[in-house]
C-alpha cells in the first residue's frame, strides 16, 4: 500500500467520526437553537414552528423501528432541553456573589438549570414517543399532549413556565388576540398544531415527493393555521380604540407607576432605605403633579417592612394625605416574634388609602423556588438546613384584591406574573385591572428583566383586563386589554408614567378557566385508551 493510501484510509474513519457526530448531535443543537432565538433579547418568533421537528423526527424513527432501543433519543432531546435552559436562563450569571453565601455559586446553579430543562425534554419526548406507538401520527398526539405537558410543569412548588412556547408571541399583538377565548394555552396548541402538520407533511414529502397531494395538503394546512390567529387579531385590533383611550375604557382613575431605578448596591447597603425613600418621594410628587390619584411603587419598594418603620410609615401617611392619591406598594411584611416558632416574613403587597388607612396585605403565592423559600420542606426536612443566602418566605394562600373607584385591582408580586392561572383566578373572582409590582435588578443589563417583562404582557389580552407593571429598575408599562402597550419605560433609568386606567371586561377565558386545558386533558384520555387497546393487539412472545 502507497503512503497515499494508507493516508486515505487514516481519513476515512476520522471522516466517518465527524459525519456521524454531525447527523447525531447537530439536530439537538438547532433544536435548542431554534428554541432560545424565540425569546428575548432576539425575539425570532418565528422559530418556535420549526424548533420541535427534530425532535419529532427523531421520536418518528424510533416508532417506525419498533422496538429500537430509545437511548440515543433520550440523549439528543435532553440536549436540546439543556442547551435551550441553559442559554435562556444564563443571566442568572450576572446574581452578585454578594447575594450568595457561596462564591462562584451561581455557576453550578445555571449547570442545574441546564439539567431541569433536559429533564422536561426527555419528559416530553417519552410520553408522546409512548403515545404514538398506537399508531396515532405524530401531527396529531404532539398538539394534544404538548400544551397539557406546559401546563403541568406550571404545577407545585417547583413550577416554572420559563420559556413557555407562548412566551414567544408576547410582542406580537395580532398574533395572540384569540387567547381572550382560549387562555394562554391556546398558543401552545397552535404551535404544536403548526409543527405537527410541518413533519407529518415533510415526512410525506420524504417518501412520496413534495408534488404527492397528501404532502402539499397537509403543508398547506399548516400555513393555513399558522395564519389564521394573525387573521383574526388583525380585524379585532382593527375595530378596537387604541392608545390611551384603550386603557381608559370607561373611565378611571389616573395612575401613576414610579421606576425609582434603586440599584442593589444600594438599596441593601446602610443609608439605603433614605436613599429609597427619596427616589420614590420624587417619583411620586411628579406623578401627583400629572394628577396621579393612584400610585404604584414596585416590589419591596423600600427595603423593610413598611408597617412595622413608624417614621417611614408616618412619611408614606403624609405624602398621601397631602396628594389625596392612594398607594399601592410591595412591601416586606413579618408577623410574630423573630426567633420563636410562630415567626412569619412575606413578600406582600400593601394598599393605602389617602387618609392612611391599609387595607389588609396581599402575600406572595408563588415563591421563587431556591432564592424566596426552599421548596420540598416538608418532605425533606434537611433542606431547611441549606442556606446560601435565600429568603425564607412564606407562601400566601388568598387572592384578594384592592378597590379603589371603580377599580378591583389585582396584585401579582414579580414571579406571579408568568403564572397564567394566577391572574386568571384573580379575573375570576372579579378583579377588573392587574398590578404587576416587581424588582429584576438582581439580574443587571441581561435579557431576564425583557424575558420577564414579555411574559407579564399576556396576562393583560388573556383575561381582558388592563395591566400596570411598575419594576424598580424596568421594564415598567400600561399595557392595555389588548396587550398593547402604551406606555413603557426601558430598564435602569429612573422614570414616571402616568395613563387614566379603566375597568376591563373578564374575557370568555377568564370566565371560564382552564376549560381548553380540560377539553385536552379529554382528548388525551382517548390517545390513552387507543394506545392500551393498540397494545393489546402486540403479538405476544412465545414462551
Amino acid at each position: 500500500m502507497t503512503a497515499v493510501a494508507v493516508k486515505a484510509s487514516a481519513r476515512r474513519p476520522i471522516a466517518g467520526v465527524g459525519r456521524r457526530l454531525l447527523r447525531d448531535w447537530a439536530p439537538p443543537l438547532a433544536a435548542g437553537l431554534l428554541l432560545w432565538a424565540a425569546f428575548a433579547p432576539l425575539r425570532l418568533w418565528g422559530t418556535i414552528f420549526f424548533a420541535w421537528l427534530p425532535i419529532l423526527s427523531w421520536i418518528q424513527e424510533q416508532v417506525d423501528a419498533r422496538g429500537a432501543p430509545a437511548g440515543s433519543l433520550w440523549k439528543r432531546a435532553g440536549l436540546a432541553g439543556f442547551l435551550f435552559g441553559a442559554g435562556l436562563l444564563f443571566w442568572i450569571l450576572a446574581l452578585s456573589n454578594e447575594q450568595v453565601t457561596v462564591p462562584g455559586l451561581m455557576i453550578p446553579c445555571l449547570a442545574l438549570v441546564g439539567v431541569y430543562y433536559a429533564f422536561i425534554f426527555i419528559f416530553q419526548t417519552a410520553v408522546i414517543r409512548w403515545f404514538a406507538g398506537s399508531g396515532l401520527p405524530l401531527g396529531l398526539v404532539f398538539p394534544i399532549l404538548w400544551p397539557l405537558m406546559e401546563w403541568v410543569r406550571t404545577l407545585g412548588p417547583l413550577g416554572f413556565p420559563w420559556g413557555s412556547p407562548g412566551y414567544a408571541f408576547a410582542r406580537v399583538p395580532a398574533a395572540v388576540q384569540f387567547t381572550s377565548a382560549t387562555g394562554f394555552w391556546g398558543l401552545a396548541l397552535w404551535v404544536g398544531l403548526v409543527t405537527g402538520l410541518l413533519h407529518e407533511g415533510i415526512r410525506r414529502a420524504g417518501s412520496a415527493g413534495l408534488g404527492s397531494r397528501a404532502a402539499r395538503t397537509l403543508l398547506g394546512a399548516a400555513v393555513l393555521i399558522l395564519a389564521l390567529p394573525f387573521a383574526y387579531g388583525g380585524l379585532r385590533l382593527g375595530r378596537a380604540p387604541s392608545g390611551p383611550a384603550s386603557l381608559a375604557g370607561e373611565g378611571g382613575p389616573v395612575v401613576a407607576i414610579v421606576q425609582p431605578n434603586i440599584l442593589r448596591e444600594i438599596k441593601w447597603k446602610p443609608g439605603g432605605a433614605e436613599a429609597s425613600w427619596g427616589l420614590l418621594e420624587r417619583g411620586s410628587l411628579e406623578g401627583i403633579a400629572r394628577g396621579a390619584e393612584i400610585l404604584v411603587w414596585p416590589e419591596t419598594a423600600l427595603p423593610m417592612s413598611l408597617l412595622h418603620q413608624p417614621v417611614y410609615l408616618a412619611r408614606v401617611r403624609n405624602l398621601l394625605a397631602q396628594s389625596g392619591a392612594a398607594l399601592l406598594a410591595g412591601t416586606l411584611h413579618s408577623e410574630g416574634e423573630f426567633g420563636t416558632e410562630g415567626f412569619r416574613s412575606y413578600n406582600s403587597a400593601i394598599f393605602m388609602t389617602p387618609s392612611g388607612d391599609a387595607a389588609p396585605l396581599y402575600h406572595k403565592q408563588k415563591l421563587v423556588p431556591f432564592s424566596e423559600r426552599m421548596p420540598l420542606q416538608k418532605v425533606l426536612p434537611f433542606l431547611t438546613m441549606i442556606d446560601f443566602g435565600q429568603s425564607d418566605f412564606m407562601p400566601g394562600n388568598e387572592y384578594r384584591t384592592f378597590t379603589d373607584g371603580p377599580l378591583r385591582l389585582a396584585p401579582l408580586v414579580c414571579f406571579e406574573s408568568i403564572f397564567p392561572e394566577v391572574s386568571a383566578r384573580f379575573a375570576f373572582l372579579g378583579a377588573n385591572a392587574l398590578v404587576n409590582v416587581t424588582n429584576d435588578f438582581w439580574f443587571g443589563r441581561t435579557p431576564g428583566p425583557l424575558q420577564h417583562a414579555d411574559m407579564a404582557l399576556l396576562r393583560a389580552v388573556e383575561n381582558g383586563l388592563p395591566l400596570i407593571r411598575c419594576a424598580n429598575t424596568g421594564v415598567s408599562f400600561f399595557v392595555d386589554p389588548y396587550g398593547r402597550i402604551v406606555e413603557e419605560a426601558g430598564i435602569f433609568r429612573e422614570a414616571v408614567l402616568t395613563a387614566r386606567v379603566g375597568p376591563g371586561r373578564p374575557s370568555f377565558a377568564a370566565r371560564h378557566r382552564n376549560w381548553l386545558v380540560w377539553l385536552l386533558c379529554g382528548f388525551a384520555g382517548a390517545l390513552f385508551i387507543a394506545r392500551g387497546w393498540a397494545l393489546t393487539k402486540l403479538p405476544r412472545r412465545a414462551g
